[in-house]
C-alpha cells in the first residue's frame, strides 16, 4: 500500500502562490488520513515542514539528481508527484530517478493553462512603458521561433512521457494540451482533479449582508502574469466617474509593486491601500465584496475560489478556459472580455452600486464554489495515488 508521497516543487512556502499553498493543504490533508509526506524543492522553504521530511537542491549542482535518488530511498518513497517542477535540471532528474526507480509511480500535475505561453500581454503603457516594448519583442519573438522549437511543448512531451500519469485542473485543458503534444490516444493517462479550497468554512447570508465597501485583489504583484496595472487603471476610470466610500485593498508582494505604488501616488488615488503579504488572508476575503483578477492565464486560481467562497463577487478577465469552470456571467461573478478595461470598470461599478445584484451573486457564488471543498479533491487524490 502506497503510504510516502514525495512531492517535487520550486517552492514549498505557502506565502509563493498557488501550487505550494495546494500542496500545503493537500500534504496536511494526507497526512490526517495516514500517509507521510515529503517534499524536494530549489527556492523558498517551509519552516512548518520537519527537516526530515524535505530536501533542497540547487538546480546548478551537478549531484542533484544523485542527491534525490539517495533521499528517495533513505524515505522508503512510495509515489512521485511533480507539481510544476518544470526546470530542465527537475526533468533531467526525472529520468535518472526513472532508471534507479521504474516500479516507482510517477504522477506529473500541471497547474497552468496548457497554452499560457500563447497569451499576449501589453500593460498599461504609462505605468510599464518599458515592459510595454518587451512583451511586444517577446510576442514577436515567440511567433517566429516557437513554431521552430517550442520550449513549453518540449517540456510537456518529457514529462508526460516519463509519468504515469498526468493531471490537469479542467476539463477544458484536456484538448489543447493533446493537440500540441500531438498525442493521439492518452489511454486513460490524461485526467483532471481541480484545485481545493484552502478553507473549510462556507460564508452565510448574514455574513454576506455585513460585508463592507472593500474591493479586494489578492495577488502576487508580478506584472508579467497578474497583469495588475489594468485593475488600477480600471480603478482609476472608475474614480473619476463616480465619488464614492469603497476602497480597493491590494493583498500580496512581489517584484512590481514599486511600479504599483508610484502609479496610486501619481494618480492620486487615496482609496488604494496596499496590505502586503499576509500569512492569512481569510479576514480580508470575509470583510469585502467584490473580487478583482486580471491575470493574462491562470491555471485554475486559488484566490478565486477563494473569493467565492467567501462570497466576494469576482470580475475577471476571460483570459483562460478554465475560468468557465468557476465563473458563470451575471450568475456567479462577471466576466470580462480579455483587455477590455472600460467594460472591466464598467462592470465593478455597476456592482458597487447595485446592493442586492451584488448579494445575489455572492450567495450564488457560495454555492457554486462547494464544488471544490477539500475533503472532496483530497478523494480524488487519494483515488489516484491507489490507482497508480
Amino acid at each position: 500500500m502506497i503510504r510516502n508521497v514525495l512531492f517535487f516543487q520550486e517552492s514549498i512556502s505557502p506565502d509563493d502562490g498557488g501550487v505550494p499553498r495546494v500542496t500545503n493543504v493537500l500534504s496536511r490533508q494526507l497526512e490526517s488520513r495516514g500517509y507521510r509526506c515529503f517534499f524536494v524543492f530549489s527556492s523558498a522553504d517551509n519552516s512548518d515542514y520537519d527537516a526530515p521530511a524535505k530536501l533542497s537542491i540547487d538546480v546548478h549542482d551537478p549531484a542533484t539528481a544523485q542527491r534525490i535518488i539517495e533521499f528517495i530511498r533513505s524515505q522508503d518513497i512510495d509515489i512521485l508527484i511533480c507539481q510544476n517542477a518544470y526546470h530542465n535540471v527537475f526533468i533531467a532528474a526525472f529520468k535518472q530517478i526513472r532508471v534507479s526507480f521504474p516500479q516507482l509511480p510517477f504522477v506529473c500535475f500541471l497547474h497552468a493553462s496548457p497554452t499560457y505561453w500563447k497569451a499576449v500581454h501589453r500593460p498599461v503603457r504609462e505605468m510599464f512603458q518599458y515592459k510595454f516594448w518587451i512583451h511586444t519583442v517577446k510576442n514577436i519573438g515567440k511567433t517566429l521561433l516557437f513554431p521552430i522549437r517550442n520550449p513549453y511543448v518540449s517540456s510537456y512531451r518529457s514529462l508526460y512521457n516519463i509519468s504515469d500519469k498526468f493531471v490537469l485542473l479542467s476539463e477544458s485543458f484536456k484538448k489543447p494540451f493533446r493537440d500540441i503534444c500531438g498525442i493521439v490516444s492518452d489511454r486513460d493517462k490524461l485526467l483532471v482533479i481541480p484545485n481545493p479550497l484552502s478553507f473549510d468554512v462556507f460564508v452565510t447570508p448574514g455574513d454576506i449582508k455585513a460585508k463592507e465597501k472593500i474591493v479586494l485583489i489578492v495577488s502576487r504583484l508580478d506584472e508579467d502574469q497578474k497583469r495588475l496595472s489594468q485593475a488600477l487603471r480600471a480603478w482609476w476610470e472608475v474614480g473619476r466617474r463616480k465619488v464614492n466610500d469603497w476602497k480597493l485593498i491590494i493583498v500580496g508582494s512581489g517584484p512590481d509593486e514599486g511600479y504599483y505604488r508610484e502609479y496610486v501616488r501619481r494618480k492620486r488615488m487615496s482609496n488604494v491601500i496596499f496590505a502586503g503579504q499576509q500569512r492569512s488572508v481569510s479576514g480580508f476575503y470575509e470583510r469585502s465584496s467584490i473580487f478583482l483578477m486580471t491575470s493574462v492565464w491562470e491555471g485554475l486560481p486559488m484566490s478565486l475560489l477563494e473569493a467565492q467562497q467567501h462570497g466576494v463577487v469576482p470580475v475577471v478577465y476571460d483570459s483562460f478556459s478554465a475560468i468557465h469552470d468557476v465563473v458563470t456571467d451575471g450568475q456567479t461573478g462577471r466576466l470580462i472580455k480579455n483587455g477590455d478595461i472600460g467594460a472591466f470598470a464598467l462592470a465593478v461599478e455597476r456592482l458597487m452600486e447595485d446592493d442586492e445584484g451584488r448579494a445575489r451573486m455572492a450567495t450564488q457564488a457560495v454555492e457554486a464554489s462547494r464544488r471544490f471543498r477539500l475533503s472532496g479533491i483530497v478523494d480524488e487524490w487519494e483515488k489516484l495515488i491507489m490507482a497508480v
